[in-house]
């Protein structure tokens, strides 16, 4: 579990170094809207994702291994990444403001944005040793030129900024609740 709980916490960290934490397009505001409380919600789920992508490789691994058993597979497989959300609800209510929620959610609805989100997915393989089934080419120019958008990377570094302070504490128990309901569930 220790080694789980490792790889998910450097997959993690790695996301944040890599601009925009996480992204997926996940916003259900209109255009021109502030981000309604759903908005925030798909954003928290957005970043639980890639932590609980790196916690079912890492499970996978296991299993590729011979030291975890299939429904263990099968269980860790099913586990919803909105679980760990209420873990970043809090922070990013303290740490961003309502433009800033929109500025990350109009880039992640950008085709630069899914660009980057696809390149972080692919890091959470590579976080935890393994290959993604396809490798997205880095960003281009332009794609950069959106990322460094100034709206875009104010909301960026106080995000990444919120996201260091995580409780890992909580996460790493939220974590363990859900190793251990797998294994009950017959790993």
């Amino acid at each position: 579990m220790r080694v789980i709980f490792r790889s998910c916490a450097v997959i993690l960290a790695s996301s944040m170094g890599a601009g925009i934490a996480m992204g997926a397009p996940a916003s259900t505001a209109r255009s021109g809207d502030l981000p309604t409380p759903l908005a925030l919600r798909s954003l928290e789920r957005t970043m639980s994702r890639s932590t609980v992508l790196g916690f079912q490789l890492a499970i996978q691994r296991g299993f590729e291994q011979g030291k975890q058993s299939q429904r263990f597979l099968d269980c860790a497989n099913r586990v919803d990444p909105g679980r760990l959300a209420p873990i970043f609800k809090a922070r990013l209510e303290r740490a961003l403001t309502p433009e800033e929620v929109e500025a990350i959610e109009r880039f992640w609805k950008s085709d630069a944005g899914e660009h980057l989100a696809a390149i972080q997915l692919a890091q959470v393989y590579h976080g935890v040793g393994m290959s993604p089934a396809t490798v997205p080419p880095p960003l281009t120019d332009a794609e950069n030129a959106q990322v460094e958008e100034p709206a875009t990377l104010r909301a960026s570094r106080k995000l990444e900024a919120a996201l260091a302070q995580l409780p890992m504490d909580e996460m790493r128990t939220s974590l363990t609740t859900i190793y251990k309901e797998c294994k009950a569930e017959g790993g």
